[in-house]
């Protein structure tokens, strides 16, 4: 890397109570393509687990649509879910 260039954040991410993920180490909030990818899943593997179709996932992740909170309450106990099998 060269001296000039942005450092990259490798994101630590932690677990805010209202079900947000929040990088450790630069304070970014997590968006739900990240947490998608934190959890390890597919779009279409996530919206199955939120009982939801995966267009509608999709159209989440990318903003099209308004996330509903209790969206992020699901998320969390999923990534509860996976700390506590790891």
């Amino acid at each position: 890397m060269k001296p000039d260039e942005p450092k990259t954040c490798e994101h630590v991410w932690q677990l805010l109570a209202d079900g947000r993920l929040m990088c450790f180490e630069c304070d970014q909030l997590a968006t739900l393509k990240d947490t998608r990818e934190f959890l390890q899943m597919t779009q279409a593997e996530i919206a199955k687990r939120l009982c939801t179709a995966p267009n509608t996932w999709a159209r989440w992740e990318r903003g099209a649509l308004p996330t509903p909170e209790m969206v992020y309450y699901a998320l969390r106990a999923l990534v509860l879910e996976r700390s506590i099998r790891c």
